[in-house]
């Protein structure tokens, strides 16, 4: 054994008092040398076991160096990690609660943290039994896995990942919802190839979704939106003005929040202004027996 000092050294192996030197000079490698020690005395084919509870968690590698008397042979382990502590947790990342989806397959996105293992073995729970095993997600940084053929309706989601150990970490619950059908979007007023002479319009509706309340719905008509609101499986309307005289093609488009759509049935109406005669002229003024006269008629 040797080591270096500038103070006084104590050197102990296994709980044994091997060096022990009171010294005052400046500190060089190797400057204070052991007696010979026999560390171990072990048969051909003796397993060697050391005791690594008191370690901190890290990444080792063991050398050895063994003699029979003639000669030496040194050998160094492969790198190991000593790990004493469990994952610390798992974040799920999407699909995030509550929200709607109607992907096939549907991504799950989550990270599980560990103190030192590099890569963990993790499981998705879907309703609360096992969907898929053995993912392998690196420590820190986001997984995503897919899962087919998940039926429409409520579901939830967690994630437990383990440690080379075998000790492992569960994430928490989250809720989701799998929505593929478009809303059902039904016109109520005013009824198809109506006729109207004031340009402010009440256009009336009724929504229906299997899944969802919370629906986004817009009124297009000669294909512009004139209008969006929320509406919630229920009979709406909307309330335009300005429209100019024209004949018009009106719908009403409605997403839920998983982004299906449903489009209403296409009406006509049409807008009319009256007409009044503000004056009327000639030219020329004063018409002439035998000629052409012109008769000019202004409209409002």
């Amino acid at each position: 054994l040797k080591a270096g000092s500038d103070d006084g050294i104590k050197v102990f192996l296994n709980g044994v008092n091997v060096i022990n030197h009171h010294i005052h000079r400046g500190a060089s490698p190797d400057q204070e040398l052991g007696t010979t020690i026999d560390l171990l005395q072990l048969t051909n084919n003796t397993m060697l076991v050391i005791n690594t509870s008191d370690l901190p968690d890290e990444r080792y590698n063991i050398l050895i160096d063994s003699t029979d008397g003639n000669s030496v042979t040194q050998i160094t382990s492969a790198d190991f990690i000593i790990d004493h502590t469990a994952p610390s947790s798992v974040l799920l990342e999407s699909p995030v609660n509550n929200v709607s989806i109607r992907n096939d397959p549907l991504p799950f996105s989550f990270r599980a943290f560990d103190n030192i293992d590099p890569v963990l073995s993790c499981a998705l729970r879907l309703d609360g039994e096992v969907n898929r095993s053995n993912i392998a997600s690196t420590n820190s940084h986001t997984t995503t896995t897919f899962v087919s053929g998940v039926n429409p309706g409520q579901h939830n989601w967690s994630v437990s990942c383990a440690d080379d150990t075998g000790r492992f970490v569960e994430s928490n619950t989250s809720a989701f919802i799998v929505d593929r059908s478009a809303p059902t979007v039904q016109l109520i007023a005013p009824p198809d190839n109506s006729s109207f002479s004031d340009n402010i319009l009440e256009f009336f509706y009724n929504t229906s979704d299997n899944l969802e309340r919370n629906l986004t719905c817009s009124l297009i008509a000669n294909g512009i939106i004139r209008g969006t609101r929320k509406s919630l499986n229920s009979v709406e309307s909307f309330n335009i003005s300005a429209l100019p005289a024209d004949l018009y093609q009106w719908y009403v488009q409605c997403d839920d929040e998983a982004q299906n759509q449903g489009i209403s049935p296409i009406r006509r109406f049409n807008i009319t202004t009256d007409i009044g005669i503000q004056a009327v002229s000639f030219q020329p003024p004063v018409p002439l027996q035998g000629t052409s006269t012109m008769i000019v008629v202004n409209l409002t």
